[in-house]
């Protein structure tokens, strides 16, 4: 059963200036994709470190920062015009979040008076650490937030392909898929499309698969998706294997060693599987092999005389498949030397 793992990445970044930022509230989940800004004074030299973060007890955390934007002197307007800035979309749940302005130049923002807005609070300080401006301003700010046009969209990727054919397709790509919206991939085969985790339909080993991203959400929330190049692969099994195992070092030598390999999925029919010890550059075979059928699985015994001993050893484990057959798995190996 597929399962959707999260993974947080984190990079560090030193910013230095004076601080000032505002709170705001989001009591409905969206895409924020720009900000519009009012600027009173404008300094033509130093830019602008503008960081969208996470908020504790209601004050500005630079170390949850989600998205930083370098804002150039050039592209700043002066009030009453709005300085416009997209930024790559972020996505905020319902919460508390702080617009912060970070700068060694000289410039001011604009604010505006009263307590008509109740849902942030303006913060200045340097050095990372805050403390409560006027309560009786805000900043003047702007949030812009992404619109759907449809509940559902398919986009078209570029297809895989594979010589030789393709019975597994594997994405890595980060995504964020919002409570009440889905995220499906879906691949063509014979002329249909099939949601990519259906069982079987990779089974003619096609040499190229159309694939496609089906987003389902409303007008205000849609999954987000970053593909980047390389994130989707094609792959078959292999016809044949090879393993082998990290040295075992005994406390004295042994003479007799067993091998025990459960192995899943096995058709001895279409499968082949095998077991030699290496020990001191010298290549063992066994002098008995037993099989045992365990439920869904085979077990399979390989049993070494060696009389000389050996007090270390690897193991080497190698099978095949005939290329029409489903791959087989070791899930086991257990050894005991005696």
């Amino acid at each position: 059963m597929p399962t959707t793992e999260y993974r947080l990445e984190q990079t560090t970044q030193s910013i230095n200036g004076a601080i000032v930022a505002q709170t705001f509230l989001v009591s409905s989940a969206f895409w924020l994709t720009a900000l519009g800004l009012y600027f009173t004074q404008v300094d033509n030299n130093t830019d602008i470190k503008i960081v969208i973060c996470e908020t504790e007890h209601g004050k500005p955390v630079l170390q949850k920062a989600l998205q930083v934007v370098t804002l150039n002197p050039s592209d700043v307007k002066k009030y009453p015009e709005e300085t416009f800035i997209p930024i790559s979309p972020v996505f905020l749940k319902p919460g508390r979040y702080a617009i912060c302005f970070i700068t060694q130049g000289n410039y001011r923002v604009a604010t505006c008076s009263g307590q008509n807005y109740l849902q942030g609070t303006l913060f200045f300080g340097t050095d990372g650490d805050y403390f409560t401006g006027d309560l009786t301003k805000d900043l003047m700010f702007k949030v812009y937030g992404a619109q759907f046009r449809t509940a559902r969209t398919e986009v078209q990727l570029q297809p895989v392909s594979l010589a030789g054919g393709i019975t597994d397709i594997a994405i890595d790509a980060p995504a964020i898929v919002p409570d009440g919206s889905s995220l499906t991939f879906e691949i063509q085969v014979g002329g249909k499309w099939y949601p990519i985790t259906e069982v079987g339909k990779l089974a003619s080993k096609p040499d190229i698969v159309p694939i496609r991203a089906v987003f389902l959400g409303t007008g205000d929330v849609q999954p987000g998706l970053w593909l980047a190049q390389n994130a989707i692969t094609a792959s078959r099994p292999t016809t044949t294997f090879t393993a082998l195992t990290k040295t075992r070092t005994l406390s004295s030598a042994r003479q007799n060693i067993e091998v025990q390999l459960l192995l899943h999925n096995f058709d001895p029919s279409s499968h082949t599987i095998d077991c030699v010890l290496i020990a001191n550059e010298t290549t063992y075979n066994p002098a008995l092999i037993k099989t045992q059928q365990e439920d869904q699985a085979i077990r399979k015994t390989f049993t070494f005389n060696i009389s000389s001993g050996v007090s270390s050893y690897q193991i080497r484990i190698s099978g095949t498949r005939q290329s029409s057959a489903p791959p087989f798995a070791v899930v086991e190996k257990i050894d005991i030397a005696y």
